[in-house]
């Protein structure tokens, strides 16, 4: 899992999707393993944030504006240990980013291996292959 910190230093490549207050409480829901079909309360916000009952995705971020459209993003803000990414986790995370962004496979693995984690068990060389698709546990 990868997590948005809006205090840490750096930039995150980020897709955004546009979807109704409905369709984002159902997200949030499923991603909090609650029961999809009520929307979400966002009354009493701190800061821009929301508590969520979760273990994994506690906090309710929102962004700045984008083409006068409020964003969100579900997250983190515990700390944690980085962990090594799997092969097939880093190929979905790569293949977005080419997808999205339209990166090199160098730019792609330039721009993971400054995540923790993922250095020093992965290094560009196997990063750029994952984007040729070669995939290894």
């Amino acid at each position: 899992m990868a997590f948005y910190h809006p205090h840490a230093d750096g930039q995150v490549a980020a897709r955004a999707y546009l979807m109704t207050f409905g369709q984002l409480s159902d997200v949030v829901a499923q991603e909090i393993r609650h029961p999809v079909g009520s929307d979400l309360s966002l009354d009493g916000a701190a800061d821009r944030q929301w508590a969520m009952k979760s273990r994994t995705y506690e906090t309710l971020l929102r962004l700045q504006d984008r083409d006068c459209l409020p964003m969100f993003t579900l997250t983190s803000l515990q700390t944690t240990d980085a962990a090594t990414p799997s092969a097939s986790y880093l190929g979905v995370v790569l293949d977005g980013l080419g997808e999205a962004f339209g990166w090199t496979a160098h730019a792609r693995a330039r721009y993971l291996l400054r995540a923790s984690g993922v250095a020093p068990a992965w290094n560009a060389n196997r990063l750029v292959a994952l984007c040729d698709g070669q995939r290894w546990a």
